[in-house]
């Protein structure tokens, strides 16, 4: 299912418009619904269990004990992992049940279990996990869990819950960065200093705690399977090399660090 587009109309009288209205975010752009199991797995299991049940009836009946063998394991192991299979399905689809995510022009509504809780682009915090289960992943096989701020102060996980996390996430990425990168860069033009928790910034050097390095001697700032590495000139090991999902607002980081590191490159 596609995110709804955005010409959908949401009432003033919903908890997603009245959020979405007190918070300030002005016109709507998407919704992305409880995402749906799917249910290829479970099939696959139903078949494995009919053809062990099958297995074992025609070793019965022909007196091959191998088959009934066979065919009776087959159907207590597939069978018991049917069960939990069913019973996880029905946990998953009640823990997502009336979940929903509304994205708006400045922030975004979303909704898991409770109340519905507006985000601003321009204040929260966002932090992310993206995870590959495999080589050449297909998107069941990728874990995406966005972790952002609320108006109030409260962190509120966003992850395969919702639907099209692959789109939804990215899209939240880019509009946070979008508006929180020009205040940031103004804030380092002015001689401040931003903090990103493991990493801090100014417009000369940037640092991992007490250790530090000009942009200039900055030779490299690379994203690898999910962690960012800094290097610097004439030292063996990167001034720090941490995953990128205990970087806050991440893509606001990488984005500053690159420009600076390019204008002091470019300076030399």
């Amino acid at each position: 299912m596609r995110g709804i587009a955005a010409t959908r109309t949401y009432g003033p009288r919903t908890d997603v418009g009245l959020a979405a209205g007190a918070a300030g975010l002005g016109a709507h752009r998407a919704t992305y619904l409880a995402a749906e199991p799917s249910s290829r797995r479970y099939l696959i299991e139903a078949v494995g269990l009919l053809l062990a049940g099958l297995m074992s009836l025609v070793g019965v009946v022909s007196g091959a004990a191998i088959l009934t063998i066979f065919g009776i394991t087959g159907v207590v192991l597939i069978g018991g992992r049917l069960l939990v299979d069913v019973l996880w399905l029905v946990y998953v689809r009640e823990r997502n049940r009336g979940s929903r995510l509304d994205l708006y022009e400045r922030g975004l509504v979303v909704r898991i279990g409770g109340a519905a809780r507006a985000v601003r682009y321009d204040s929260t915090t966002l932090r992310r996990s993206i995870v590959e289960h495999a080589n050449n992943p297909a998107p069941n096989q990728i874990s995406h869990s966005y972790t952002v701020v609320d108006t109030v102060g409260t962190p509120v996980v966003l992850r395969q819950g919702i639907e099209h996390p692959d789109r939804w996430g990215p899209e939240i990425d880019q509009a946070i960065s979008d508006a929180q990168l020009p205040s940031a860069a103004a804030a380092l033009a002015a001689g401040g200093r931003l903090d990103f928790e493991y990493f801090w910034m100014t417009e000369t050097a940037i640092g991992a705690g007490q250790r530090q390095a000009l942009w200039a001697d900055v030779t490299d700032i690379s994203v690898h399977k999910g962690w960012v590495r800094v290097d610097v000139a004439g030292q063996p090991r990167p001034l720090e090399s941490l995953p990128v999902s205990l970087i806050p607002n991440f893509t606001v980081f990488l984005t500053l660090a690159q420009r600076l590191r390019a204008a002091h490159a470019a300076g030399q």
